[in-house]
C-alpha cells in the first residue's frame, strides 16, 4: 500500500472515512525517503509532512519499515522513528528484525514510551524455538 498511499492520498482519506478506527498505513523508508513501486523508486515526499497529512485524514497509525534498495527489511533508524513519533499523535509501529529474544526485549524496553509497538519481521523459527519470553515489557 505505500505506493498507493503516496501516489493517491485521497484513497487513504476515503478508507479512513469508510473504516474509521481501522486504517494503518505502511511506509517503506530508504535513506529518509519513502520507497514506492516495489522499492524501485524514491518519492520526493517528506516523511514527516506525509505522516502529518495521514494523521489529519484519520489514519490510526503508521507502520514504519526501513528497506534496502532490493526491498529487504532491516532494523529501523530508531532515532528517526522516535523523532517522528514525538511529532504526531497517532502511534508509530516500527519494524525490527529478530536476532534473538534478548534483542526483542531490549528493543521493546528502550522504545516503549515513543512507539505504539514493534512488528517483528524476518523472524527465523530458530530464534524463537525453546525460548522463554517472560515479559517483553
Amino acid at each position: 500500500m505505500p505506493t498507493r498511499a503516496v501516489s493517491a492520498p485521497h484513497f487513504v482519506k476515503d478508507l479512513c472515512i469508510e473504516y474509521p478506527g481501522h486504517i494503518l498505513v505502511g511506509l517503506d523508508i530508504h535513506d529518509g525517503k519513502i520507497a514506492v513501486d516495489g522499492w524501485s523508486k524514491l518519492s520526493n515526499h517528506d516523511v514527516h509532512d506525509l505522516v502529518g497529512k495521514f494523521q489529519n485524514d484519520g489514519v490510526d497509525g503508521i507502520v514504519y519499515a526501513t528497506v534496502d534498495k532490493d526491498g529487504s527489511t532491516h532494523d529501523v533508524d530508531i532515532k528517526a522513528v522516535n523523532k517522528l513519533a514525538t511529532e504526531v499523535a497517532i502511534p508509530i509501529y516500527a519494524t525490527s528484525t529478530a536476532r534473538d529474544v534478548a534483542s526483542i526485549k531490549s528493543f521493546c524496553q528502550e522504545n516503549a514510551d515513543e512507539l505504539g509497538g514493534v512488528i517483528m519481521v524476518n523472524a527465523a523459527h530458530e530464534v524463537f524455538a525453546n525460548q522463554d519470553f517472560g515479559s517483553l515489557a
